[in-house]
C-alpha cells in the first residue's frame, strides 16, 4: 500500500497558529504545495486533463479558471484526499485556505516536517483502533522528524526537540516567547519531552541510539540495528583512518631513509659485530672418586 505524506513548516506547531483549529486549512495548504511540486514535473495540458478526468464528478470544478486550483485538485488526487462521490469539494475555498496558511507561515518557512497521512488522521481525525496519537506525541514526533530532515539519521538534543515541538527553530526566539508567555502558558518541559520520546520509540515511530549516555541519535529511515551500525561506523571511521595514515607514514619514512643512505646522502649504519658464541660442552660430573673409595670389608 502506497504511503502518503503531508509536508508543512514546523512553525505550524506554534501556539499562535493553533493547529488543532486550523488542521483542515493546513491540509489544504499541503495539497496545494504538493500539487504545485507535482505539476512542475508535468506538462500543463497533462495536469489539466488529469485533474478534469479524475474530478469530473464534482460540480464545483466546472468553473476552474486558475492554475492554483488545478494544482490544489492535483495534490488532493495524488494524496488520496478526494471526498466521496456524493459530496462536493469547494475548490476555491480550499485554495483560499491554502493562501491564508501560506501568509501566516511565510515568516518561518523552514525547517519543514514531512509526516505520514495516517499519523495525521490518527491525531486529528478518527483514529484506528489502538493507534491514536495525542497532540503532545504529534508535536514531539514532528520535532524529531524536522530535526532529521532528509538525512538517514541525526544527532538531536532534548533542548532542540523542545524548541521544535513548539514550532521554533531559533533558540533566542524560543526563549523570548517562553519568557513572555510564562506563567500564563507553559511549554513542554524536558521531563515531558523525555517521557513522550520513550512512548514514541516504543511504538516504533523512529529508532534511537544513545552513545556514551550523552549523544542521542534518531532515525526514521533505519531500524535500531542499522542505526547503531551507522553511528559506530561514523565514530570509528575518523580514528581508523588516522591510524592507517600514521602506519603508512612510518613505512614511507623508513623507505626514504634507506634510499637516502643508498644515494650517499646519509651514512650507512654501522655494523655491530656480535661475538661468536662458543659451543657449550655438556658438564659431566666426576665420579672417579667414588670408584677409588673402597669400603672396608668385615
Amino acid at each position: 500500500m502506497e504511503k502518503h505524506y503531508l509536508q508543512f513548516p514546523i512553525a505550524a506547531l506554534r501556539p499562535d497558529f493553533d493547529i488543532e483549529k486550523r488542521g483542515n486549512e493546513l491540509v489544504d495548504f499541503c495539497c496545494l504545495h504538493y500539487g504545485s511540486k507535482s505539476a512542475a514535473k508535468m506538462p500543463s495540458d497533462i495536469v489539466e486533463r488529469t485533474v478534469l478526468c479524475k474530478s469530473r464528478f464534482y460540480a464545483s470544478n466546472s468553473d476552474l479558471n486558475e492554475m492554483q486550483e488545478f494544482h490544489y485538485l492535483l495534490g488532493r488526487i495524488r494524496l488520496g484526499l478526494m471526498p466521496p462521490y456524493d459530496r462536493f469539494l469547494d475548490v476555491k475555498s480550499g485554495v483560499q485556505n491554502a493562501r491564508t496558511v501560506e501568509q501566516l507561515l511565510s515568516a518561518s518557512p523552514y525547517p519543514g516536517v514531512r509526516i505520514r497521512l495516517d499519523i495525521w488522521r490518527n491525531t486529528f481525525g478518527v483514529a484506528q483502533p489502538g493507534k491514536a496519537v495525542s497532540i503532545r506525541e504529534f508535536r514531539v514526533l514532528c520535532a524529531v522528524y524536522a530535526a532529521i530532515g532528509n538525512r538517514k539519521y541525526a544527532k538531536v538534543s532534548l533542548e532542540r526537540i523542545r524548541r521544535l515541538s513548539e514550532g521554533y527553530a531559533d533558540r533566542m526566539e524560543f526563549d523570548e516567547q517562553e519568557r513572555i508567555r510564562f506563567p500564563r502558558e507553559r511549554f513542554l518541559s524536558i521531563r515531558q519531552i523525555r517521557t513522550t520520546l520513550r512512548d514514541l520509540e516504543a511504538n516504533r515511530f523512529f529508532a534511537k541510539f544513545t552513545f556514551n549516555r550523552g549523544e542521542c541519535f534518531y532515525s526514521n529511515k533505519l531500524n535500531h540495528r542499522e542505526l547503531r551500525s551507522a553511528v559506530a561506523s561514523a565514530k570509528l571511521r575518523r580514528h581508523e583512518s588516522v591510524a592507517a595514515e600514521r602506519s603508512l607514514d612510518k613505512v614511507m619514512s623508513a623507505e626514504i631513509v634507506d634510499r637516502r643512505r643508498i644515494a650517499g646522502v646519509l651514512p650507512m649504519p654501522k655494523k655491530v659485530e656480535v661475538p661468536e658464541e662458543q659451543p657449550q660442552v655438556a658438564h659431566v660430573p666426576d665420579t672417579q672418586w667414588l670408584q677409588d673409595c673402597k669400603l672396608p670389608v668385615d
